[in-house]
């Protein structure tokens, strides 16, 4: 099934009363019917249905590139200048055929494996991430464009973001999708220091932060906490990594006007509604649905199904059991049977 992308997204922004830019990446802002405009003729090269790395990041060229060939059936490699030294495994694992770096269009020859979407029947083009090879080689992981959007199809607030989780992650291209859909403005940061973020965060009147634990035990230990923290600031999501309840309600206690929300996922289960128990609490629930179910075995382990599940791994085999549920390797806690602790 072909997607045109940029039209679902036209479409949904029309929900909203004004239009707000999508892109604000430090040399001007990107309104979404310029997006057509940017120069990418480099593109008309790619044939529909290819498979493309791409090395860039939350600026205007890379998301333009990126909504013209997901709208091309193509399936997408996003890569970042600071993986360099992992980028000739990450091509080769993905079946790339080209590669656009420096704004310039490479061709790759491939090997006669089977590319994504044949091997895996898609038709509606895909996203490849990477995870993090902590327990191995790095696994290439496959989400068709279609299961991809499902979690946007319906409206929510509309938020100044800034864009603080990397390209090349799902957590990035979450916060950037989430943002497309619902007429929200992604601001580029630079670097993930805090001042820098913190002066964006203010300079533009930003009310939502996705970001780590680790950069809120940072921000906790600055010399200026809580007084550097702008007004504007009212929510901050955070994700990736474990979080402290010592550390959480420090946080919430010194910055009480700002909500505090969890997210819980795996690159391989794709996009979950989670909601936290409270801004002082690290209890979650994963909010179940026709699309979404959980369960915690009797080994406290906690097990998902998800429709918004990876295809597959590229490069190692499935780990879903054979009726759809993923392991996810978490202890989790419950004393309610909704709300649980990682």
């Amino acid at each position: 099934m072909k997607i045109n992308l940029i039209q679902l997204i036209k479409e949904a922004r029309k929900n909203y009363d004004s239009e707000n830019p999508i892109l604000n990446d430090g040399t001007g802002s990107l309104s979404f019917d310029e997006i057509m405009n940017v120069e990418t003729s480099l593109l008309e090269k790619v044939p529909e249905g290819s498979n493309i790395a791409i090395i860039g990041d939350f600026d205007k060229f890379s998301i333009c590139c990126i909504l013209k060939l997901l709208s091309k059936r193509c399936t997408v490699t996003p890569l970042t200048k600071e993986t360099e030294i992992q980028h000739d495994y990450f091509i080769r694992t993905s079946k790339a055929q080209f590669l656009i770096k420096n704004q310039k269009l490479i061709k790759i020859p491939v090997n006669n494996n089977k590319l994504s979407q044949e091997k895996f029947n898609i038709k509606s083009g895909g996203i490849i991430f990477y995870s993090t090879g902590t327990t191995g080689l790095p696994k290439a992981i496959l989400h068709s464009l279609e299961k991809f959007i499902m979690p946007f199809e319906i409206r929510k607030k509309e938020y100044k973001s800034v864009g603080f989780l990397l390209f090349d992650h799902i957590g990035g291209f979450n916060t950037l999708f989430h943002l497309m859909f619902n007429n929200g403005t992604l601001y580029k940061t630079e670097s993930r220091k805090i001042e820098e973020v913190l002066e964006i965060i203010k300079t533009n009147n930003i009310s939502l932060l996705p970001t780590t634990p680790t950069f809120l035990r940072m921000l906790m230990f600055h010399p200026l906490f809580p007084d550097i923290v702008p007004n504007c600031l009212t929510t901050i999501s955070y994700g990736t990594e474990i979080m402290h309840e010592s550390t959480l309600k420090f946080l919430s206690k010194s910055l009480p006007k700002i909500k505090f929300r969890q997210t819980y996922g795996m690159s391989e289960l794709g996009i979950l509604p989670v909601k936290s128990k409270s801004s002082f609490s690290t209890e979650i629930t994963i909010i179940k649905n026709k699309n979404v179910d959980w369960i915690i075995g009797e080994d406290s382990v906690l097990k998902i199904k998800s429709k918004y599940s990876m295809e597959g791994y590229l490069n190692a085999p499935t780990p879903f059991e054979e009726d759809g549920w993923l392991n996810t390797g978490d202890i989790a806690i419950s004393s309610d049977n909704e709300y649980f602790k990682i």
